[in-house]
This record gives C-alpha cells, sequence and structure tokens, in this order.
C-alpha cells in the first residue's frame, strides 16, 4: 500500500503474533533505486535471519517462513517506484508494505508486535503539510516542512485534464483535418477541429473540469488516509473552486497558493507554503512542549521511560514528547507491570520508545517526535498526563 489509513493502523496497533518482523529502510525514487534499495533490503533480510536462528529456528525454517520477503528483492518494478522511505511488516502471510514520503533509518526487528514509531509519524501534527500542484497539464502532490517538499506518489490518478478526457466521454473526440482550411502565409494549411455542434459546449466542459478534480480528490483522499495535516492548493481558477467543491479531505485549507501550478518550481512551492502556513505550521508541537516546560516538578509531568510506559498503557498521557531517531532496548509485561531494560539489544527485544508511541496512540495521546535540540528535557520520552493516579 502507497499509505495507510487510521483503520489500517489501528489494526496493526492490535497485532500481537510471535515472529513478527518489521522492517524499515531508507528508499531511493526512480532509475537509481533499481540497485541500492534491493541491496539494502536484502542486507536487513540477513539480519532478521540471523535473528530468527538466534530465537531458535533451524535454517530450513527460516529459509521458507522468509521466502516471501526474499521474492520482493528481485522485483525491479517494486523498487523502482519508491519514495524517500519504506516499511515492510510480515508475520507469515501477506508482507504488509507501506511507501513513507520522510527519510527512516535501517532497522529489522523480530518480535510478537510490529515496530510501528516510525509510521505514527503519518499521523503526528508537528510542522507536516501537503501540497497539490493542480493544472489541466499536471497534477503532483508534495509533502514538506520546513526543510522542503519530496513528491508523493498519487494512486489511479489522472496525470493532466487530456488523460482524463480520454476516457471519459467518447462523444467529445474532435476531428482534426487539415484539408479544408485556407493556406496560412506559410502556405500551410490551418488545423481545423470540429465536432459536434461545431465547439465544446462551456456547460459540458465545466462538468468535465468538475469530473477531472474530483478524480484528483479522491486518489488525493485515499493517498492521504486519516491525516489530518494542512493541504494547500497550488492552482487558479476555475480548477481551484472546483476543487474545493469536491474535496473530502479533513485537512484542506483555506488559503491556496493562487498561482498557475506548472509555473512553480518546487522551490518556489515550498516557499509560498511556508508564507502561508507560518502561523500554523508547529503551532501544536509547541504547544505540547511548553506545557511540558510548565508542569515540570509537579505530578502532572514526567520524564522517566518506565512511568511514561506505564502511564500510555494505562491511557493516562495527555501528550508525549519521543527524542528522534532513539532506540531503547528491553522487554515490557504488561500483565506483571514489569519492564527489562537492556544496555544492547537482545533476540525478541522491543524498542522500549516505540511500545510508549504505540501505547500512545492506541489511547488517543497527542505524540510528537522531537530531535535532540527540541527534547525539553535530556531523556527518551516527556510526557504530560490527563490525570494523576
Amino acid at each position: 500500500m502507497h499509505t495507510i489509513t487510521k483503520e489500517q493502523l489501528d489494526a496493526l496497533l492490535s497485532h500481537l503474533k510471535k515472529l513478527s518482523i518489521s522492517i524499515y529502510l531508507p528508499t531511493q525514487p526512480g532509475l537509481p533505486g533499481l540497485e541500492q534499495n534491493p541491496i539494502r533490503f536484502k542486507s536487513l533480510l540477513g539480519e532478521t535471519k540471523r535473528e530468527l536462528m538466534e530465537l531458535g529456528l533451524d535454517e530450513g525454517r527460516v529459509h521458507d517462513y522468509l521466502d516471501p520477503l526474499s521474492g520482493l528483492v528481485e522485483k525491479h518494478g517494486f523498487w523502482e517506484h519508491q519514495e524517500s522511505g519504506l516499511a515492510v511488516l510480515y508475520a507469515g502471510d501477506e508482507p504488509t508494505k507501506v511507501h513513507l514520503p520522510y527519510d527512516v533509518p535501517e532497522l529489522a526487528i523480530v518480535n510478537e508486535r510490529y515496530h510501528l514509531r516510525p509510521l505514527l509519524r503519518l499521523f503526528e501534527e508537528n510542522g507536516c503539510f501537503y501540497v497539490l500542484s493542480l493544472s489541466e497539464a499536471t497534477v503532483r502532490l508534495f509533502q514538506g516542512d520546513c526543510y522542503g517538499l519530496s513528491e508523493v506518489t498519487l494512486p489511479d490518478v489522472p496525470r493532466s485534464f487530456d488523460e482524463f478526457t480520454r476516457f471519459d466521454d467518447p462523444e467529445r473526440q474532435l476531428q482534426f483535418h487539415t484539408g479544408t482550411a485556407e493556406r496560412s502565409s506559410s502556405g500551410q494549411r490551418a488545423a481545423v477541429f470540429h465536432g459536434q455542434g461545431g465547439g465544446i459546449d462551456k456547460t459540458q466542459e465545466k462538468r468535465r473540469l468538475a469530473g477531472y478534480c474530483s478524480a484528483v480528490s479522491t486518489s488525493v483522499a485515499r493517498r492521504l488516509g486519516g491525516q489530518t495535516a494542512p493541504l494547500l492548493i497550488a492552482a487558479t481558477d476555475p480548477l481551484l473552486g472546483l476543487y474545493r467543491q469536491a474535496n473530502t479531505y479533513a485537512g484542506l485549507r483555506e488559503e491556496p497558493i493562487h498561482h498557475h501550478a506548472d509555473a512553480l518550481s518546487p522551490e518556489k512551492l515550498h516557499a509560498h507554503a511556508l508564507e502561508a502556513l507560518e502561523p500554523v505550521l508547529d503551532k501544536n508541537k509547541r504547544q505540547a512542549i511548553e506545557q511540558y516546560s510548565r508542569l515540570v516538578g509537579t505530578s502532572q509531568s514526567s520524564d522517566d521511560l518506565e512511568r511514561n510506559i506505564l502511564a500510555t498503557h494505562d491511557g493516562q498521557v495527555e501528550t508525549l514528547l519521543i527524542r528522534q531517531d532513539c532506540h531503547r532496548w528491553g522487554r515490557f509485561h504488561p500483565e506483571e507491570r514489569t519492564i527489562e531494560r537492556h544496555d544492547t539489544r537482545r533476540p525478541g527485544d522491543e524498542d522500549l520508545l516505540d511500545r510508549a508511541g504505540v501505547e500512545a496512540q492506541a489511547h488517543g495521546s497527542a505524540i510528537f517526535t522531537l530531535t535532540d535540540e527540541e527534547m525539553p528535557a535530556d531523556t527518551e520520552t516527556a510526557a504530560t498526563f490527563r490525570f494523576v493516579t
């Protein structure tokens, strides 16, 4: 799948099965990815094989178990159509493949739960936004942040208005000939278009444009799933107004980038998007950090990982701040309410930060992934509580 909806994420959150494999890797789109992407994936499969054998599986069983994943290595078309990151989740049946519009560190984990923290970023409201560049000539969707834009693949979308109309109504097909027009000064005959009634009815043309916008809107809504990150449209009328009428995505912003989309480079699109979204970008994240800072030293906050894991499990956490690209290995035993922490990763370990994030997501807590500089405390997690027990 190109992305996941909130409902699909919820199903992954509740997954519990021995020998569940989670593989993450950064990827390159297009031809450069044909060589590097499968090499990285094959290397991570090797790590997975070693961990399965350390867990007691013999080599023959490991080979059979990993066969559906090994088959991905030779699928060249799959590796060519990538974005910035890839998640592959597998537990003995059909692998779940999620294309990510951001980089992720290489990681392979075997556990009874899937490692899902990299996917949670899709549902954070901390500065991520989208820009839809829409014209009759092109349709392009970008994901952005304060650093730049990266193009996102849209499933089953017409690449242009012309492509859409080719499959819309065969009666609209115009005939082209050069045999009846007067010659120009260059001596060549001018092209003459003719069809039913001698022209294209404006009402019919508007209907077709509305259908085009509806098809694009459907693809965008499918691609963004249950997210609520801001979506800006770069377009001009009439497409701008027609798209708004067709839109079903909850995060569509009122303020457009009112320019001819084809005339704007990704760099200029990014600059216009930052200007339009300046009042809202990072607002939720800043407020969460400020709230935690106000509550430091009180019973309504904690920077202790073990306490925060138990609090997320109990549904006590209102907001959870997690340090980016950081892992703490061990095991959480919810029945005994105990936590093992290991200095180095052992076979069957889980990332305790992932456990905190997954439990928080399952209980509807707000989650923000922060850099080292953004974290308000020198710790892996920081939490504020809905209630104190």
